[in-house]
C-alpha cells in the first residue's frame, strides 16, 4: 500500500493554471505563480529554483515533442500491468486504490504516459557511448576521490562449508535449522590484511546476510557476514565496479547538464517577473 501511495503521490504533477498571474513562456508554454508556489510547498525549495525546475519541465515538453517520442496505449498498458504486479495487485485492485486517493485511471495514464516519454527523452540523450570511461581514466577518479571508497575495516563472519550443495542452501534457507554435514567458523576478518578476491565478495554483501555459494578447496562454502565497523580505502582492485559506476552516473549528470544548458540557449524563454 504504501508503494502505491508514493506513486500516486508521484503521478499528480501541477497543471497549468493562470491564478495567480504568470511569471514566464517557455517554447510557448506558460509557467504561473500558482505553480511556483505549489512546487516550493511541495518540495520545500525557494521560488528561484522552483521555477528553475519547471523551466526545465519545459524544455524537456518541448524536446519530447520536437522529437516526436510517442507511447502506445500497448506499451501503456503493460506498464500499468507490471506496476500493479510489482504492488502484488490486479490491474483493477490497483486502480481501486488510486481511486481512493482521488486520481482516476485516465490522470494516471497521462502523467504516466509522460514519465514514459521524459524515460525515452533521456534515453537518447545518454545513448551517445561514453569512451571517457575506461580503466586508466577510472584509476584516475578513484585517485581522486579516495574518500568515495572507504568501506569498512573489520567484520565478524561465519563461514558455513559442506560437501553437499544442497545442505547450504537449506542453511541460507534457515540459518536456525541443525545442519550435520555442515561445518561452521567463526572469524574475524582484518580488511586490509585480507586478498582481494574475498574483500570484494565482503564488500559487495550487506551485514547480515549470506555470499552466493562458492567452492573452496573441494567444498561448497558460504559465508555470513556480520557488523562490519571502522573505515577503511580498499585497493582500486576491490573497488574498481565501484568507481566506474560512480564515474558513469558522474558523466550522465554533466552529459544531461550540458544537453539542457545549450537547448536553453536557444529556446525561446520569456520572463514576465520574477
Amino acid at each position: 500500500m504504501k508503494k502505491i501511495i508514493i506513486l500516486a503521490i508521484f503521478a499528480v504533477f501541477l497543471q497549468a493554471s493562470y491564478i495567480g498571474g504568470l511569471v514566464a513562456i517557455v517554447e510557448n508554454e506558460p509557467i504561473t505563480s500558482y505553480e511556483i508556489e505549489n512546487l516550493q510547498d511541495k518540495m520545500k525549495i525557494s521560488r528561484q529554483d522552483a521555477l528553475e525546475i519547471l523551466i526545465r519541465q519545459r524544455l524537456e515538453d518541448a524536446q519530447i515533442k520536437s522529437l516526436n517520442i510517442e507511447i502506445d496505449n500497448f506499451e501503456l498498458e503493460n506498464q500499468i500491468l507490471a506496476i500493479a504486479k510489482n504492488n502484488d495487485l490486479s490491474k483493477d485492485e490497483f486502480l481501486s486504490n488510486l481511486k481512493k486517493n482521488n486520481i482516476t485511471e485516465a490522470q494516471f495514464r497521462d502523467q504516466l504516459k509522460k514519465r514514459l516519454q521524459q524515460d525515452r527523452l533521456y534515453e537518447r540523450i545518454l545513448s551517445r557511448p561514453n569512451e571517457n570511461i575506461n580503466r586508466e581514466n577510472a584509476m584516475k577518479f578513484y585517485q581522486s576521490n579516495r574518500q568515495s571508497f572507504v568501506k569498512f575495516e573489520k567484520v565478524k563472519i561465519v563461514k558455513y562449508s559442506s560437501k553437499d550443495r544442497q545442505k547450504l542452501e537449506e542453511t541460507i534457507s534457515n540459518p536456525l535449522k541443525v545442519q550435520y554435514d555442515v561445518t561452521t567458523e567463526d572469524i574475524n576478518i582484518f580488511a586490509p590484511n585480507t586478498n582481494a578476491e574475498l574483500l570484494y565478495i565482503l564488500v559487495n554483501t550487506p551485514s547480515g546476510s549470506f555470499t552466493p555459494i562458492f567452492s573452496d578447496n573441494g567444498y561448497w562454502t558460504t559465508i555470513f557476514v556480520g557488523e562490519k565497523t571502522g573505515s577503511y580505502i580498499p585497493p582500486f582492485e576491490v573497488v574498481e565496479q565501484d568507481v566506474v559506476r560512480k564515474m558513469a552516473e558522474k558523466e550522465k549528470d554533466t552529459l544531461v547538464e550540458d544537453y539542457f544548458s545549450k537547448l536553453r540557449v536557444k529556446a525561446k524563454i520569456e520572463m514576465i517577473q520574477r
